[in-house]
């Protein structure tokens, strides 16, 4: 069973969508079995339960991705630029470091289209271009979570990651409290 991924994909409901296989599949449903086995053919043996992140591998295979990690980051590259920005502006402000480097190689426009999230990305340059295009910028709350970009640049964790992280950082801080 192949099935498209809509138009508008969500990533929660994917995750419902996988919880219900399993269930199923735990349950003695044919069709869930059938689903597992096309997919996984390791649990025809019956060696090893059925897991959730087996059900997640089935349903990724199905939407025709290799891996359930790819899926998710397909389905989050979809999302609108406003939410990816204050998904990323969050993991950069709670030491979620993977996450928000994650969502930063997906998507450099992040920073060039929020002064907020170039602030939390510790990028000098982009909060310069930024503040060049609309000084307005400098005391603008992020809309979806509040706060002005100067606390975005303090409470990022970003700069823990390299000398040259720390030193945008501070630049950052330095060029706002102009």
């Amino acid at each position: 069973m192949t099935s498209a991924l809509p138009n508008d994909p969500n990533l929660e409901h994917e995750k419902k969508q996988a919880k219900a296989l399993l269930k199923a599949y735990r349950a003695g449903d044919e069709s869930a079995a059938a689903r597992f086995h096309a997919q996984l053919p390791r649990l025809k043996e019956g060696d090893a339960p059925a897991t959730l992140a087996d059900a997640q591998l089935v349903l990724a295979r199905e939407r025709g991705f290799p891996s359930w990690p790819k899926l998710k980051a397909h389905i989050e590259s979809r999302r609108p630029l406003p939410e990816q920005i204050v998904e990323f502006v969050r993991a950069a402000c709670n030491g979620r470091h993977a996450a928000a480097a994650r969502l930063l190689a997906k998507n450099r426009s992040l920073v060039a289209e929020s002064l907020h999230a170039a602030c939390a990305a510790a990028d000098p340059d982009a909060v310069a271009a930024t503040l060049a295009r609309d000084p307005l910028a400098l005391t603008a709350p992020q809309p979806s979570i509040g706060g002005e970009p100067l606390v975005y640049a303090c409470a990022s964790h970003v700069h823990k990651q390299s000398r040259k992280l720390a030193a945008g950082s501070l630049r950052v801080r330095a060029d706002l409290a102009r």
